[in-house]
């Protein structure tokens, strides 16, 4: 039963990253629409700061709350920075 349990969840989650691959979801920093330089120009400071941003940006991406497009992401990034 163990084993029968494992080989569900492997299947699970293989059938989950192949729907993630197909539809070109983004789920890692180099596939969001903006870049550090984008968010640098929005007036929040290269270092640490860039990449909480867009590190929160990703996450919000993935959970659905902002669409990967570079003027949706940079409008979200505003509402987030005030």
């Amino acid at each position: 039963p163990a084993y029968r349990d494992r080989q569900k969840y492997c299947d699970e989650l293989e059938r989950i990253g192949r729907e993630v691959i197909e539809s070109e979801s983004c789920f890692s920093l180099k596939d969001l629409a903006v870049k550090g330089n984008d968010i640098m120009a929005l007036g929040i400071p290269a270092g640490k700061q860039v990449g909480e941003m867009l590190n929160l940006l990703l996450d919000a991406v993935i959970a659905g709350d902002v669409a990967n497009d570079k003027e949706d992401l940079i409008f979200f990034a505003k509402k987030l920075n005030l």
